[in-house]
């Protein structure tokens, strides 16, 4: 079954590797990043959001639209 993937700190280093791993598994993966300036490429099946962890309510926000547009989320990976 197709998973919903979050990364935290999907935008290098582990946090890319584990964001490819769940791509190649055909998974529709979202991503966070914190600084604009390392702004990750884009990548098909790929969605990414700017948050900064220590506010709490934009990670509350990021969580509600990944559920709002896919109904669920089954997996969360914090790699920051």
């Amino acid at each position: 079954m197709k998973q919903i993937v979050l990364v935290i700190g999907g935008d290098g280093g582990i946090g890319s590797a584990v964001v490819d791993a769940f791509i190649a598994r055909g998974d529709t993966v979202y991503a966070t990043y914190y600084q604009e300036k390392n702004f990750p490429q884009k990548k098909t099946g790929l969605e990414y959001f700017h948050c900064d962890l220590v506010n709490d309510e934009e990670v509350r926000m990021v969580v509600e639209k990944i559920v709002q547009k896919e109904g669920r989320l089954d997996t969360v990976i914090n790699t920051a």
